[in-house]
C-alpha cells in the first residue's frame, strides 16, 4: 500500500476502553506509532487514518482474497471457528459482520437464517451470486446498519472488530440488533497479548497497523464489552489444529527470534510465523444494559 496517498488526521484519541489519556509507546511500524493505555493495557494505533480513507482502502478487496490461493485453508479455519460457538447456540437468526462474500456465513447450516454487511460492494455482489442467504446481505457499515431491533439471537464479528474505526457506536447499534441473552462471537481476531506479539512487536504479521486501528487482549476486549452489557461465556486461543499449524517449524522460528531479540538484533527478526496464543476466539452473552 502507498501511505503517502493518506493523511492522518490531527486528532489524538483518548484510551477506547477506560477513557484515560496517558499512553507508552508500545512499537513504531513505519508511519505509524502504536501505544498502549497506561491505565488499562489496550494497545492501539494512535493517530490513525480517517474514516473516508479507511473505507478506500477496503474497496475491492474480494478479489485479492479469491486470487489469494488460500481457500482451502480458510475454509478448514471457518469450520473450527464455527464449531467453537456452535456449543453454545445451535439455530437462530445470525448476522456476519464485515461478511465479505459471505464464506463463514457459508459454513452455518439451514438452521440459521443468515444475514450479513460489508462496506465492499464487490463483496455483496458476490455473496448475491454465489449463495442462496446472498440477498440477505447489504452494503454498509455497522454504525448505520439498520436491522429491527432485537432481531438476531447471534451476531459474529470474526477477523474485523479490530478494524471498526467507530467502535463505541458501532457496538452499540449492534447491542440494539441482538436480542437479550443473545450471543456475540468476536473470533480470528489478534490477542496483542500473546508471547508472539510482545516479541515481535513491530514485526509481529499480524499488527497491520495501516488497517488493524485496535489490538485487544482477552482482557481488553472483556473489559469494553462489558460497558455494551455484554458477559464472557468461553474463550478460546486457535492455533493446534489450525491448518496454519506447524508446530515443528514454527517453534524454531520463535526460538530464533528469542535468540536474537536476547542479541539486541531485534531489527533482524523476520516476521513473525503463526503461534499458539496469536488469535483468540471468544463468545459473549448480552446479559444488561450498557453502563
Amino acid at each position: 500500500m502507498n501511505e503517502s496517498r493518506f493523511v492522518y488526521p490531527e486528532a489524538y484519541r483518548p484510551c477506547l476502553v477506560c477513557g484515560g489519556g496517558e499512553t507508552s509507546l508500545w512499537a513504531e511500524a513505519g508511519v505509524f506509532r502504536i501505544v498502549r493505555c497506561v491505565g488499562c493495557g489496550f494497545v492501539w494505533v494512535n493517530p490513525y487514518f480517517s474514516p473516508d480513507q479507511l473505507k478506500a482502502l477496503y474497496q475491492g478487496y474480494i478479489q485479492e482474497r479469491l486470487g489469494d490461493g488460500s481457500f482451502k485453508q480458510r475454509d478448514r479455519q471457518y469450520l473450527l471457528d464455527r464449531d467453537f460457538v456452535l456449543q453454545f447456540i445451535g439455530r437462530g437468526r445470525m448476522l456476519d459482520i464485515g461478511c465479505s462474500g459471505g464464506f463463514f456465513l457459508n459454513a452455518f447450516g439451514e438452521a440459521f437464517e443468515r444475514y450479513g454487511i460489508d462496506v465492499d460492494a464487490e463483496s455483496v455482489r458476490y455473496a448475491a451470486a454465489h449463495y442462496p442467504f446472498g440477498g440477505n446481505i447489504r452494503q454498509a457499515q455497522l454504525h448505520e446498519a439498520a436491522f429491527p431491533d432485537a432481531f438476531f439471537d447471534l451476531i459474529v464479528i470474526r477477523g474485523v472488530i479490530q478494524y471498526i474505526h467507530d467502535l463505541d457506536v458501532s457496538i452499540g447499534n449492534a447491542s440494539r440488533m441482538l436480542k437479550p441473552g443473545g450471543l456475540l462471537y468476536v473470533c480470528a481476531t489478534p490477542n496483542i497479548e500473546a508471547f508472539a506479539a510482545n516479541l515481535y512487536r513491530e514485526k509481529w504479521s499480524l499488527l497491520n497497523p495501516a488497517e488493524h486501528l485496535f489490538q485487544f487482549s482477552p482482557a481488553t476486549l472483556s473489559r469494553f464489552l462489558a460497558g455494551h452489557g455484554y458477559t464472557r461465556v468461553a474463550m478460546d486461543f486457535p492455533y493446534w489444529d489450525s491448518p496454519y499449524c506447524d508446530v515443528d517449524r514454527d517453534h524454531a522460528r520463535v526460538l530464533e527470534a528469542v535468540r536474537l531479540a536476547e542479541q539486541g538484533r531485534r531489527v533482524d527478526l523476520p516476521p513473525s510465523p503463526p503461534f499458539w496464543g496469536n488469535m483468540m476466539n471468544i463468545v459473549f452473552r448480552k446479559t444488561g444494559n450498557a453502563d
